[in-house]
């Protein structure tokens, strides 16, 4: 079982592409500085619902967050910081239906 997952990004063609397929069981992930740029496309980082820690931060990241992010429902660190994001966090759940609280630098 992966619980960790610290990538280093660099696919040669310099656009800071990660594709995150079915790994629902990574409960951290750091990708801080490593070249992300654009928005976050619906249907990746909210696939990961046993995350518990997000760190993209010092990237070029922009536009909305995805909805699909509340979906990580174990979401307890999210680091933000050094990214051009235009809008607010989509609302958090815990897995018992009560409010997250989920930890939030930006």
């Amino acid at each position: 079982m992966l619980g960790y997952l610290n990538a280093c990004v660099n696919d040669g063609d310099g656009d800071g592409s990660i594709n995150i397929t079915s790994s629902k069981r990574v409960v951290e992930l750091h990708l801080p500085g490593v070249g992300l740029s654009g928005t976050i496309p619906a249907g990746t980082i909210g696939r990961l619902t046993a995350l518990r820690v997000l760190s993209l931060r010092s990237n070029h990241l922009s536009g909305e967050l995805p909805p699909d992010l509340a979906n990580c429902v174990h979401l307890r660190a999210l680091y933000l910081n050094g990214n051009l994001f235009s809008h607010n966090l989509p609302s958090f759940t815990s897995a018992d239906g009560r409010s997250s609280s989920t930890i939030m630098t930006t």
